[in-house]
């Protein structure tokens, strides 16, 4: 008896931009050092993993220079890694062993032309992985929209979902901590969700502006943000407390990526 823990993890993706005929390794061998690279920090199990081709095309906005030989330079594949299903195949029958623990070990990004790999969130070391990262695609800011892209990266492969989750809008603000008090309490999300906002509405009114200046380094960029509960993944403890905060990025020329301070809105 054989578990065929990557059956699913294997399977083509479509590409996301022309560019693929640039990489060296495939979409598959590029999920297989995904998987490899949570491994190897102990997890076991059941692992799945999904293509997150919209980060990739935020990615390539990095990447410099952006044509080689006449083709695009998207050398940098992005996977979200989680815990699913395995399958057993016993004769001719086929039996599914289901994972106790669901949930998103988070972002692996993949070199394809060196097969290196970038744990981002939930690693430990998810801000110097970045920084590692941008350093590899040639990233520069010399405007501050480049600025801007780069740190919205980061609050998506560092901060992750729930920790750091940029708001436009109140209704952002609405869905995030809905989605954290699910996340954390399951069936009585709910009545706790309702008392946290009902806290919230009770006149504090932050502004939703990403600004940006530029500084003697590079660039700064802030956004008022939204960090969700703590918790353990596969899901045993919850700790921390949903947060409003306004933080901000310093943005080096090179694209080098420093937290500043940041200032707590509502908690």
């Amino acid at each position: 008896m054989k578990i065929l823990s990557l059956v699913l993890s294997v399977i083509t993706a479509i590409p996301s931009l022309a560019g693929d005929n640039q990489s060296t390794i495939t979409d598959q061998v590029a999920r297989l050092r995904a998987v490899s690279a949570i491994r190897a920090v102990g997890v076991v199990g059941c692992l799945d993993t999904r293509r997150q081709e919209n980060i990739e095309a935020r990615l390539f906005e990095t990447v410099n220079p952006k044509i080689v030989d006449g083709k695009l330079n998207q050398r940098f594949f992005v996977y979200e890694v989680m815990a699913n299903k395995c399958y057993e195949v016993e004769g001719n029958s086929l039996f599914v062993q289901s994972e106790s623990h669901p949930g998103s070990y988070g972002y692996v990004v993949v070199n394809t032309q060196n097969e290196g790999t970038y744990r981002l969130w939930s690693g430990d070391n998810a801000g110097s992985e970045f920084n590692r990262l941008m350093l590899d695609a040639g990233a520069k800011t010399t405007v501050a929209w480049e600025a801007r892209n780069i740190a919205m990266l980061y609050q998506i492969l560092v901060w992750g979902p729930s920790d750091g989750v940029p708001l436009h809008s109140e209704f952002d603000l609405l869905q995030s901590a809905q989605k954290t008090f699910y996340a954390a309490y399951s069936r009585e999300w709910n009545n706790r969700f309702q008392v946290w906002w009902s806290r919230f509405k009770k006149g504090h009114k932050p502004n939703f502006d990403i600004w940006s200046h530029a500084s003697n380094e590079g660039w700064i960029v802030g956004a008022t943000t939204f960090k969700g509960f703590r918790l353990t993944v596969p899901r045993t403890k919850i700790s921390g407390v949903p947060t409003v905060e306004e933080r901000s990025l310093l943005i080096t020329k090179n694209g080098q990526v420093t937290e500043l301070p940041s200032r707590v809105l509502f908690k």
